[in-house]
């Protein structure tokens, strides 16, 4: 009897240089023949059978690593085969950071299999995984939207059902689109700037080493900023109420 195990990852990952190498050494002790794609920017791809040349490669910015895909084939009596991607190319809370599918004739082992897989995925979840999922724009939006219906829905069908409503209605259906997009220009930096501190999945391989230094110094002066922020805020409210009468 043949099964087909499909495992998927949606929460974020920091890829290091061991992570790959205890999964290539879990999987070449299982399979014996393995063959590793791996997709960078501006359309290049390497291929290999060995995790080592992937560690050894400069990954620099211009050409990084965005996907990680390993084939992994076992020619026993089971005829079992892996595939495993690893994508950074994360855009909406539906995409997966992992995908993993398994087909063999043992259904326990291929579970075992997938089990440990996962779990050594979970040890590479970073502390900061849901806000790779949340973007200011849509926040802003669902926020927005609920506080309309809430307050506005009964209002304005009521007032769109009157005749002398429906131009004014129009007018501000156009509106609440200008203010969409306008809302959607302003949010857009910042949702860049947060994918940058924030990534989804990150592979910290060769020069992007550097490149993860440099963020993890960039969040750490943001979020002192935004304490000292706040408590000079809270300080000037205190002193305000005692000068002001």
């Amino acid at each position: 009897m043949k099964t087909k195990i499909t495992k998927t990852i949606q929460h974020g990952l920091i890829v290091e240089e061991s992570d790959l190498r205890t999964i290539f050494n879990f999987l070449k002790e299982r399979y014996n023949n393995i063959e590793i794609i791996v997709d960078c920017d501006g359309g290049n791809q390497l291929e290999t059978s060995n995790i080592e040349e992937i560690i050894k490669f400069d990954n620099p910015s211009y050409r990084k690593i965005k996907k990680i895909k390993i084939y992994a084939i076992n020619t026993n009596a089971n005829e079992e085969n892996l595939s495993l991607i690893i994508d950074s190319g994360v855009f909406s809370i539906f995409d997966n950071t992992v995908v993993l599918i398994i087909n063999s004739k043992n259904n326990e082992e291929a579970r075992g299999r997938a089990q440990e897989l996962l779990k050594r995925f979970s040890e590479m979840k970073p502390w900061y995984s849901l806000t790779t999922r949340i973007s200011i724009f849509s926040l802003i939006i669902v926020c927005w939207g609920v506080v309309s219906l809430f307050f506005e829905f009964g209002y304005l069908l009521s007032y769109i059902s009157r005749p002398e409503g429906s131009l004014s209605a129009i007018a501000s259906f156009n509106i609440l689109l200008l203010g969409v997009l306008g809302l959607f220009l302003a949010t857009y930096p910042i949702d860049c700037f947060r994918k940058w501190m924030f990534p989804a999945v990150f592979f910290n391989v060769g020069c992007q080493r550097r490149v993860l230094e440099k963020i993890k110094k960039t969040r750490h002066i943001v979020f002192v900023v935004l304490i000292l922020g706040l408590i000079l805020s809270v300080i000037a409210n205190i002193i305000s109420k005692k000068i002001l009468p």
